[in-house]
């Protein structure tokens, strides 16, 4: 049976987008995200750190990855609901990837 892979890879502008309008759906009431940076980390509690002034929000992987494909769909990118699942990080932004089997 065929299989198929893809990356699809988001600038830190695309990335902040899409964790902007996560969070909007989440928790309305939550103050917008204002970002001065951005931390990347391989641990699976706190995948993207945003700094914004003196606080701190922190996103796992698993609700960056529910961010990109929420994204994905806004700008009508196809996305498999059968596929496998994750993130990592890539110069520049992140890239999301996408399993098949």
């Amino acid at each position: 049976m065929p299989s198929e892979y893809r990356e699809i890879k988001f600038t830190q502008a695309e990335l902040i987008e899409a964790l902007e309008n996560y969070q909007k759906a989440q928790a309305p009431d939550a103050p917008p995200l204002r970002p001065s940076g951005l931390k990347f980390s391989n641990d699976i509690e706190a995948f993207v750190s945003v700094r914004s002034g003196d606080n701190s929000r922190e996103f796992s992987a698993a609700e960056v990855t529910a961010a990109l494909i929420r994204f994905a769909r806004k700008i009508c990118i196809p996305i498999a609901r059968g596929a496998r699942k994750a993130v990592g990080a890539h110069p520049g932004g992140v890239v999301l990837k996408l399993w098949l089997e």
